[in-house]
């Protein structure tokens, strides 16, 4: 599969038993599927992110600098984020946290081929969504949303941000967002 590429379907190979993939290795607006090299893919929640349990590496989404990399509060302390410095949501911050190993420094130009973590267990979790700017503890961007039992605009935005790049949609829960997403979001 070529770096930055995501299967867009796969087929079993009747003569050989095995299996292969048809590969769309062309981006979205300059953003590729940040999840496709994971295996174990079972989506679970959307909340503040995309919630999803699985095993292997986690790509940037698109051209970034990462801003930061632990930060109390989440589980691990892990809370990797960057900024991203193209396509439509230019400046805008991603986070990959919880069960993560990150893989990246602060201050590192990143790319779609770039991974910046690592989830090592099938049964460990990742959550993945927009970010607030740095501060002294870094949040999600919907943490004045979430009521810890909904799904907030900017996690569905980011849920369907994936799915357009090929990724398996989250569950979005039953209570829907608060408010809606700020004007200025790009959508997908």
């Amino acid at each position: 599969m070529p770096e930055g590429g995501f299967a867009s379907a796969l087929a079993i190979d009747p003569a050989t038993g095995g299996y292969y993939e048809a590969v769309d290795d062309t981006p979205l607006d300059g953003y590729y599927n940040p999840l496709r090299a994971l295996t174990s893919l079972w989506p679970q929640e959307v909340d503040q992110g995309v919630d999803y349990c699985a095993s292997g590496p986690i790509y940037a989404i698109g051209d970034g600098v990462v801003t930061n990399v632990y930060s109390t509060g989440w589980p691990s302390g892990v809370f990797i984020s960057y900024r991203l410095t193209n396509g439509p949501a230019k400046g805008l911050y991603v986070y990959d946290a919880e069960d993560v190993t990150p893989t990246v420094s602060l201050g590192e130009r990143v790319t779609p081929t770039t991974i910046v973590g690592q989830l090592h267990d099938a049964a460990t979790c990742l959550e993945t969504g927009w970010a607030d700017p740095p501060g002294p503890i870094q949040h999600a961007a919907a943490h004045l949303e979430f009521n810890g039992e909904n799904s907030t605009a900017y996690g569905l935005n980011f849920n369907t941000l994936l799915v357009a790049l090929g990724s398996r949609p989250g569950l979005p829960q039953p209570d829907g967002p608060p408010g809606p997403l700020p004007a200025h979001r790009p959508t997908w």
